[in-house]
Parts: structure tokens; sequence; C-alpha cells
């Protein structure tokens, strides 16, 4: 039967959806979006082919299968959590089914004639998948509520299951007219169906609308704290600059002190004295701070990474032939270097014999500047549908640094490619940029 299939086909469709709003709520996705969309249509669509065989155990089975294998490939999870929240999803949908055929059991005596008239059997369909999607909405909002990670605030959720609720009253209703009312035109059937799957998708649709736009409030933030982080770097490198110029200036009036008293001693026969302070000014203290590059910024900011790099055990090398980012802003250089090499260091922490590489070079022959940075990494970062993302515990700041670089990328025309290489354990970098470039 053609309008059953059809009808079945959108059955299936709602709770492909219900699992995509629960999966993403509760995990990180490990694949870009089209790939999941793909993974959740090839696995309900199976599921849904497999519907026509009518053996309960065989449907429950295939359908745990299908959402444990699309949560394992598309979100980062263990194959046994995977392995849980199938049969948990499985439970929930074989159990709204029977608590929803003993409840409109128990309040029409004609039920059973679901099995035999079209109209019963998908008004019985949708009301159940309305009680699965309410029981999913509940488990997401009791698990995020203990995780204070970005629960819906208990009003708005509220109101959302009473209209989900209300949707479960009209079917109610809509069965009843069905069971009281000997026959139906084809006409009024497929009027009250379409009301019924309206609804269903429509609470489907509400949450994910709410999920839609607090996803991007909250990524509008994240940019907006990503800015005034980038300010704050930018004015944090400038005043680090300004203390060096300031040591230097300092360093530079000890030396004519110490020739000075240099001087005395030697005229005075305090052979001594001369030979104290040669040693003094050959301490590390007073000699010339290291200079990697003639951009003041960059400069300071690789110094700062050399200096955490030390306190962490980290090997750091730097190789700059020419410092190609005159046309640069200061705050796109402190973002552009600062994202990509504050994830590299983070990276690197706990890999075995940990370092870090940065080379800078113009190519003259691509007419081109080339920025790479190396650095161990003891497994392969996490992917989510923006490329890597770092391991950060919080996952609201997964992929905002990213976000920042290749916000760098469209604005000076450049390019960023990341790899890891599995055989000596490292993860790559490499910018490229026109020579001339200008934002």
């Amino acid at each position: 039967m053609i309008e059953q299939n059809i009808c079945f086909v959108v059955v299936y469709l709602a709770e492909a959806l219900t699992a995509w709003q629960f999966f993403g709520e509760l995990f990180s996705p490990r694949r870009p979006t089209w790939v999941r969309g793909i993974l959740f249509g090839v696995g309900y669509g199976l599921a849904w082919l497999c519907f026509a065989l009518d053996f309960v155990h065989v449907n429950v089975l295939i359908f745990a299968v299908c959402t444990g294998l699309i949560l394992y490939i598309g979100y980062t999870v263990g194959i046994g959590k995977a392995a849980l929240y199938a049969v948990l999803l499985s439970a929930l949908m074989l159990g709204t089914e029977y608590l929803s055929m003993l409840f409109l059991g128990a309040f029409f005596d004609g039920f059973g004639q679901y099995k035999e008239r079209f109209a019963v059997l998908i008004l019985f369909a949708v009301f159940s998948k309305v009680l699965y999607f309410i029981c999913t909405r509940l488990y997401v909002h009791i698990a995020k509520s203990r995780e204070q990670e970005s629960p819906v605030p208990n009003v708005v959720f509220i109101l959302m299951l009473v209209t989900c609720l209300s949707s479960v009253f009209v079917i109610t209703a809509l069965i009843y007219i069905c069971l009281e009312l000997p026959s139906f035109s084809r006409a009024a059937e497929f009027w009250m169906i379409g009301c019924a799957m309206a609804l269903l998708l429509g609470n489907i649709l509400i949450f994910a609308a709410y999920q839609y736009i607090q996803q991007m409030n909250q990524r509008y933030m994240d940019l907006r704290l990503q800015q005034q982080k980038e300010q704050a770097d930018r004015s944090y490198y400038k005043t680090l600059q300004e203390q060096y110029d300031n040591q230097r200036i300092m360093i530079h009036d000890i030396r004519y002190h110490l020739a000075a008293i240099k001087e005395m001693a030697e005229v005075q026969n305090g052979k001594v004295v001369a030979n104290y302070v040669s040693e003094m000014e050959r301490l590390p203290a007073l000699q010339r701070r290291v200079q990697y590059c003639k951009d003041p910024v960059l400069n300071t900011l690789l110094i700062r990474y050399r200096d955490l790099c030390q306190e962490r055990g980290i090997s750091f090398s730097v190789d700059i032939r020419k410092c190609a980012v005159e046309g640069m802003d200061s705050i796109d250089i402190t973002s552009l270097f600062g994202n990509l090499t504050e994830n590299a260091l983070e990276a690197a922490q706990g890999s075995e014999n940990p370092f870090l590489e940065i080379s800078l070079d113009v190519r003259e022959a691509q007419k081109a500047w080339v920025l790479t940075i190396v650095n161990s990494c003891k497994e392969p970062p996490e992917t989510s549908g923006m490329g890597f993302i770092s391991r950060k515990q919080k996952r609201g700041q997964h992929g905002i640094g990213l976000m920042s670089v290749k916000r760098i990328m469209k604005k000076y025309k450049g390019n960023l490619e990341q790899y890891y290489e599995e055989n000596d354990k490292t993860f790559h970098s490499v910018v490229v940029f026109p020579v001339n470039i200008s934002g």
C-alpha cells in the first residue's frame, strides 16, 4: 500500500530527527554534518525497509544496530557507550509503543481496529512517536542539568513539554473520532493523518529551531569572547614589548656603569674587581634578548611561547628566514600565530620527547610566504565539521580558535592545511599566504 509506506517514511523520519537532536546535545560530532546526514539516511532507511518483515524482535534489533553504528561512526563515542545508548533508544522506542498500546486500549474498547483500519494504525504510530520524543527530551534535560552544560531553561522546557502533551491530547481525540465513527471518506482520513503527522514533525522542529538558535547565540558569544581575547593578547604583547625595551635600555645603561667601574679598578690595580666585572658581563641576564624576527609583536609572542615550552619541558625551535608579515595587522598576527602555537603547545604536552617547531619563509617561485608549525602529538586530534579541534575539557570551546584562524585566511586570501602523521606521531599546520598580503 503506497499510502501506508509514505506515512511510515514520515514516522521513520521523525525517529531520525529525534535521534539527531538526542545525539547532538549529548555528544561532540566526529564527522561533518553532511556525513552524519548520510549516516542517518542510510541507517534509518535500512530500518524502514526491514519494517516490512513484520517481525518485532528483528525490527528492534536492526533499529539498535543502525542506531549504534550511527552514534559510533558519527560522534566521539566509544563502542561500548554507543552500544549502551543504542539499547537505551531501542528500549525507549519499544517501551513507548507498548505504553501507547496499553493506554489507548484501556481508554478505547475498539482500539484493536488499528490492525485493520489504516487511519487508526497511523494515528497510533504517531501517538507513540510523540511519546518517544517526549521521553528523549526528558532524558536530555535531566542529563544536561546534572552536567550543568547549557541545559534548556526550566520555563522553556515546560512550555515545550506542554506543547508536546497538547499534541498527545489532539491525537488521542483524533483516534477517538476514528473509533466512534464507523467509516470515513478517504479524504477525511488523509486530513486527519496529515494533521497528526504535522503535529509530530512540528514538535520536533520546534525543539530543533530552539536548539539552532541557542547554538547560534553560543557561537556569537564565543566569537565575541575570542575577539576580546585577541584584543587583550594584543595589549599584552605590546606591554611585554615595552617591558623588554625598557629592560634593554636598563641593561645598556648598566654596561656603561660597569665599564666605568672596570676602568677605575684597572687604574687602581684592582685586578680582582676587573675580573669580577668581566664575569658579570657574561651573565645571561646581561646578554641581549633573543630576536627571532624583526616584527616586535611576533617576536614577543615567540619569546613567550619559548618560555612556556621551557617551563613544561618541551623542545622549542624557531627558523624565520624572512619576516614576511609586514602587511598583516598586529592583532591578526597575534590571533594567527597565537591560536596555532597554543594548540600545538597543548598537543605536545604529554607526548614522548615533546617538541614544537616553527618555520616561516618566503618562497619566491610561488610568490607566497609559508608558515609551518610541527609538534609532537601522542594521538590524533579530534575532528568536527570544521576540521581538527583541540581536546579541551569544555565542549563549548572546541574550534573557536580555529574559527579565528579561518577568518584570517579569508581576510588575507590564505590557505590552511592540517594533517597528522601516524608514523612519527606529529601534527602539521601549514599556512600559505600571497607575498603582498593586505587586509
